[in-house]
């Protein structure tokens, strides 16, 4: 079955897990997102950041819910909006 937001599905359960610092060899979550970008195609973090502007579009009035409801993340982003 295919995630509705696949992208951004697979960016905080493949890379900003709770084992990113095994990952990415850092404790920072920026230099986790830097990894992951360096590791994706340009194609996909272009629709990534479609991705992202679509999901704050749906869930503008309750971001913050609408991303544990749907990513239930095991780290903490800080505040939805900035972390997006």
């Amino acid at each position: 079955m295919m995630k509705r937001f696949g992208l951004l599905y697979n960016l905080m359960a493949a890379y900003l897990n709770q084992d990113y610092y095994l990952i990415c060899g850092s404790e920072a979550i920026e230099d986790a997102v830097t990894y992951y970008v360096l590791e994706v195609d340009a194609a996909d973090l272009i629709d990534l950041l479609r991705e992202i502007n679509h999901f704050e579009s749906e869930f503008s009035t309750d971001l913050e819910r609408a991303f544990e409801e749907e990513f239930s993340p095991d780290i903490d982003v800080g505040g939805v909006s900035n972390f997006l």
